[in-house]
């Protein structure tokens, strides 16, 4: 019995070395300066124009989601198909 007790706690005692040394590298967070944060927030890149966004909607392009934020009263009255209504006053609510 007491073969057995030091045999289980060598294999503990490798496991917990073996975990040690392979366990996951702490990822180092990416650095940016506030001047870089700036110019990736406005790049012109992110925002579509109106030209664009009427092409993806003939086109019925399906990575394309409009959300109305509109009043009901007014997605109601008139709404483009497929967009999806979520009144301004709810958009951050879960």
């Amino acid at each position: 019995m007491k073969g057995n007790n030091l045999f289980g706690v060598i294999v503990l005692i490798v496991l917990g070395v073996f975990i040690t040394f392979t366990s996951v590298q702490k990822e180092e967070q990416e650095q940016i300066s506030p001047d870089e944060l700036y110019n990736k927030i406005v790049q012109k890149t992110r925002f579509y124009s109106p030209d664009k966004v009427t092409k993806l909607i003939i086109s019925k392009d399906s990575s394309l989601q409009l959300i109305d934020v509109r009043t009901d009263k007014f997605y109601n009255k008139f709404t483009l198909n497929g967009a999806i209504n979520i009144p301004l006053k709810d958009l951050l609510k879960k």
